[in-house]
């Protein structure tokens, strides 16, 4: 395809189509990429398989022998007398150009006509299916294994001519103003790339975040007050709550940077409160305060220091400790948290549940004991703003996602479903992008509400809040999880945002696709069953 084209294929299973280029594909053992450099390509029939149509209109009218085992659904029968294929590739053109999805070249079908289809892949990977109609009833039509049942080629978008029909009445000509300019107000990813150029490279000053509303002055430190533990559970329960296949029962991995005293507060809470048998990790994430000095001075026996050269992102520090981690269950906990005793009881316990893969207690805020403990977040709006829930029940219960400050997942499902993203610099997103992602592989969120932590909540971030990383990590979310649908919601509800141009350009220039098809090989469930399941709350 020369030296300007490049077209990626990600197989999402192990029986997808296979693809045939002409010439051979120079293929990327060390990624895993098929760069391909003819013309085009064919997808090939994984398994044979006889089709026939009765001339009915409904999709049962066309009936399909042959596909059975891993391949099952690989095509379908439609409405009107098609056979829909669906090869289970997604594709992604790294330069302007389309992919034109047609019949094979020179290998006509008797009784079968392809419905030809142009797909853009230029910006999102897309996934192709290509129909097949019948041209006459009564006839059935084989397909080989290893025949080819498409020809994909790519074509420049310069080469397409825009076509655009005005149709006016004469009575409505405001209303089909207000509708063009809905129109141009919805995404047009295409031309993302003509906006960013220089401005990808402008340098961002860091920006702290705003302080929450209505928040109110808490004295530094706030007063250490007892927090009411949870029920107990009876003895031949607890001991019950570890499977003993760990060499530790739990990790508590803490980073931390410039707490003060709170980092020691915290430290020695969980040192109190820990079942035996258990250890906790303090990630010094580029302190410059001295805050985890004291663990040099007066080593602790369950208590391990681990100072990074250089500041890392949140996900970054969590992962780092998760890689020494030797326990059953690991929490990962912000560095300014007051516990209760036992807490740990409940949060094991829950995790027990098999559907349960990550697991948060109530949040309350240091300080302020009348606070009520918020339960969960939901996520709010395309912008993927979350806001704290309310909570609405005394027993564990699911969620739509967890506050970071605070979450406990067993070790087992994090070598699963995968830790932190570190795909996600500095701060931000990277807790509700765990939690949509073991939703959508098939682990559960869920919610402690008899165990009640309690968060300082700072009024600067010591690590600072760049807005182009903090933008860049919400769109990494949505490229990862979402349909093209809801992709196009969050992009469009950004678009305007001064950081997005280089944002995107980030995100773009990432793992992102190959995780996107990563994901998306490995789910259960999609995005759609997510946020029906919290349609109440959660909105995008």
């Amino acid at each position: 395809m020369g030296d300007g084209m490049r077209i990626i294929a990600f197989p999402l299973y192990e029986h997808a189509a296979v693809l045939r280029p002409s010439p051979e594909p120079r293929a990327r053992p060390e990624t895993g990429e098929i760069a391909f450099a003819g013309l085009g390509f064919d997808l090939l029939c994984p398994q044979a398989f006889e089709a026939t149509w009765n001339g009915g209109p409904n999709a049962g009218d066309v009936e399909i022998h042959g596909t059975a085992g891993a391949s099952q659904g690989f095509v379908r029968s439609g409405r009107e007398g098609r056979l829909t294929f669906h090869p289970g590739v997604q594709f992604k053109t790294e330069s302007d150009q389309v992919l034109w999805a047609r019949g094979p070249i020179q290998a006509p079908k008797d009784g079968l006509a392809p419905v030809e289809t142009v797909i853009d892949s230029s910006v999102l990977p897309s996934t192709l299916t290509l129909s097949w109609r019948f041209t006459r009833p009564g006839l059935t039509v084989r397909f080989e294994a290893g025949e080819p049942f498409c020809t994909v080629l790519p074509y420049p978008k310069s080469g397409l001519q825009e076509v655009a029909l005005e149709v006016v009445r004469p009575d409505d000509g405001d209303a089909f103003a207000r509708e063009l300019q809905r129109m141009i107000g919805t995404p047009v990813i295409a031309g993302v790339f003509e906006r960013l150029g220089a401005a990808a490279a402008a340098a961002e000053p860091a920006r702290s975040p705003q302080k929450p509303a209505n928040a109110e002055e808490i004295p530094f430190p706030p007063p250490l007050l007892v927090i009411p533990p949870p029920r107990a559970l009876r003895a031949e329960r607890v001991e019950r709550l570890f499977r003993g296949d760990y060499p530790a029962r739990i990790s508590v991995i803490l980073p931390a940077t410039n707490e003060s005293v709170l980092l020691r507060r915290t430290v020695e809470q969980f040192e109190a409160t820990l079942p035996a048998g258990s250890e906790i990790f303090v990630i010094d994430n580029g302190s410059t305060d001295g805050c985890a000095d004291f663990l040099v001075e007066e080593p602790r026996e369950t208590v391990e220091l681990i100072r990074t050269s250089e500041p890392l992102g949140v996900a970054a520090a969590r992962n780092c400790g998760l890689a020494r981690a030797r326990g059953e269950i690991v929490v990962f906990s912000d560095a300014h948290m007051d516990l209760p005793e036992a807490w740990w009881q409940p949060i094991a316990d829950t995790l027990n549940r098999p559907e349960v893969g990550v697991v948060g207690p109530g949040i309350g805020v240091m300080g302020k004991p009348d606070y009520p403990p918020k339960c969960g977040q939901r996520i709010a709006e395309p912008t993927l703003r979350l806001e704290w829930l309310p909570r609405r029940a005394d027993e564990p219960y699911a969620v739509p996602t967890l506050g970071g400050g605070f979450m406990a997942m067993r070790h087992d499902t994090l070598k699963r479903a995968g830790a932190f993203d570190e795909g996600m610099p500095q701060w931000g997103s990277e807790d509700v992008e765990l939690c949509v992602r073991y939703w959508l592989l098939g682990y559960e969120a869920w919610v402690v509400p008899e165990v009640t932590v309690l968060h300082y909540f700072r009024k600067q971030r010591p690590y600072g809040a760049e807005i182009r990383l903090l933008v860049h990590n919400v769109l990494r979310v949505a490229l990862l999880h979402f349909n093209p649908a809801r992709m196009g919601r969050v992009l469009t509800a950004l678009r305007n945002h001064a950081r997005f141009g280089p944002a995107l350009a980030m995100a773009f220039d990432s793992d992102v696709w190959e995780k996107r098809a990563e994901f998306a090989a490995r789910r259960v469930r999609d995005d759609d069953w997510l946020f029906e399941k919290f349609s109440d709350c959660c909105h995008v």
